[in-house]
């Protein structure tokens, strides 16, 4: 508590000077205004920072300021919102169709390089006065929030998508545990930049084709009429508008991915918690190896058959990495696979979980929905804890209620020796061999037959890799073990295959 508090105060001291800071900023330009009116010493020409102050409070009393007000945020804000609808479809059909994008690539880059007095021009022609403000903001928004939205989509890393596949995430899976999270940054720029866009393109339409009842129509005659304090009044009024508005979208937008955010300062917790008072959730540093074999955490289903491999070939360009490939996976076991690197075990695997197609043969006895995968890499969610990793392929996991396979992923990861204060880490919180654990645990989860292990206890010591590969084979059915290392393949009881060997051999 002591620690938190020392914290709190610190944030409170440094929010306090920066607030004092761009006061002083904010402070020095009023300044400068105010020098220079006095130096021009027209008001027509340059109003003193006073009387645009004096003529905004006379402006905000009358009811018409209110209407005008009120119009305007409608016209330009409706404009702005089905401008971002448009362009997430636009985005998504340009990342699902070439021709999509072909088609509509050209017309994002004419409406960019088209002045906004063109279009607005144009629109009195085509439609309404009334309707062209809200038009205009739209056509400004669409190019640059589909820009910025298909910037996102291109950003969503390949391996997490992978995941996605080889785990049979359903689309609004996909979307919320994926492509919003990874998208969340370019897709918050967007909205930011093009709401500035939607306000000046929107205010410039109403001062040309000048509505009933709009900012636009009264900076016109305020200029019109020599009124410099008032058009002052009505620009600050525009300024003030926009800047409240992309706040309070901003903050909306941040407490609707407060969960999402793909990098954030954790605070410390209300624990303070030394090696001794460790919480003890089942650590596999403490617990003997002789209890874990009877320790069941997963009922993972079971292989029907044996998989058998079947003349399976594979190429990449030009290089054949295997040619004709046949062999026996024994349902139920475990097998592991060893050879050199680059002969092909880790295109097996991919190819038995459906993440490549091979170019001829055949796999029977399994497919792809069988298939938990343990990567290479530590391929985890970077905006999910470590539990919500491990929960989130659980067969038991919904979106809208999560609490059961939360549990289950809590009581999984404490069985592998990480302790309790750590299961609402992020990934980027936690050690690489905690990584390469909750990616196992990930696996297990999904209680899927068939476990595909392309070396994955890296990063761990000897005496927690043994407790580790007991809890493996006590959790899964039959195993795939890819690994250089014999003696792993040995602790895991598995039948050895040299892949070198048999690719040979075929």
């Amino acid at each position: 508590m002591r620690i938190k508090a020392e914290i709190n105060k610190k944030t409170n001291k440094n929010c306090a000077r920066d607030a004092l800071f761009k006061l002083g900023v904010f402070a020095f330009w009023i300044f400068i205004w105010q020098i220079a009116s006095l130096i021009v010493n027209a008001e027509v020409i340059l109003p003193s920072p006073l009387s645009v102050l004096t003529c905004f409070i006379g402006l905000v009393k009358k009811q018409v300021f209110i209407k005008s007000t009120l119009s305007s945020i409608g016209r330009i804000m409706s404009g702005y919102i089905c401008a971002v609808a448009a362009s997430f479809t636009a985005a998504i059909l340009m990342h699902k169709s070439r021709l999509a994008r072909e088609l509509l690539s050209p017309v994002l880059k004419v409406v960019t390089a088209t002045p906004v007095a063109s279009f607005i021009i144009l629109a009195l022609v085509w439609i309404g006065r009334e309707k062209v403000p809200s038009f205009i903001s739209a056509l400004i928004v669409l190019p640059v929030m589909t820009a910025h939205i298909d910037a996102g989509i291109k950003s969503v890393d390949l391996k997490l998508r992978e995941v996605c596949l080889s785990y049979g995430f359903s689309f609004p899976k996909k979307l919320m545990l994926l492509y919003i999270p990874s998208s969340a940054p370019e897709i918050a720029a967007g909205l930011a930049t093009s709401l500035g866009l939607a306000w000046k393109s929107g205010v410039a339409a109403e001062v040309l084709c000048m509505p009933k009842n709009s900012i636009g129509r009264y900076v016109y005659e305020s200029k019109l009429y020599l009124e410099t304090p008032d058009l002052f009044a009505w620009t600050a009024t525009v300024i003030f508008l926009s800047i409240l508005i992309e706040k309070l979208l901003r903050k909306f937008f941040d407490a609707a991915s407060e969960k999402i955010k793909v990098s954030c300062d954790y605070a410390v917790k209300d624990f303070t918690c030394s090696i001794k008072d460790e919480p003890k959730n089942f650590n596999a540093e403490k617990f003997n190896a002789e209890k874990i074999s009877s320790f069941r955490i997963v009922s993972p289903g079971k292989l029907n058959s044996d998989i058998h491999v079947k003349k399976l070939s594979k190429r990449f360009g030009k290089v054949n990495v295997f040619s004709e490939l046949t062999l026996d996976i024994s349902a139920h076991n475990a097998t592991a696979v060893t050879g050199p690197s680059g002969c092909g075990k880790t295109t097996l695997m991919r190819i038995l979980c459906g993440l490549e197609k091979s170019d001829s043969g055949e796999i029977t006895g399994a497919k792809p929905a069988d298939c938990a995968v343990v990567f290479q890499e530590q391929r985890l969610f970077p905006w999910l804890s470590a539990a919500e990793n491990v929960a989130c392929v659980s067969p038991r996991y919904k979106l809208s209620d999560k609490k059961d396979s939360i549990e289950q992923a809590k009581k999984l990861l404490g069985a592998f020796g990480l302790p309790d204060y750590s299961f609402d880490f992020l990934p980027s919180k936690l050690s690489g061999g905690m990584c390469q654990r909750v990616s196992i645990a990930r696996a297990l989860i999904s209680e899927r037959p068939l476990l595909l292990l392309d070396e994955p206890f890296r990063g761990l010591d000897e005496k927690l890799k043994e407790k580790i590969i007991l809890l493996v084979r006590e959790n899964s059915d039959t195993v795939l073990l890819i690994t250089h290392l014999r003696g792993e393949a040995e602790s895991l009881g598995a039948e050895i295959l040299n892949f070198e060997n048999i690719v040979r051999n075929k």
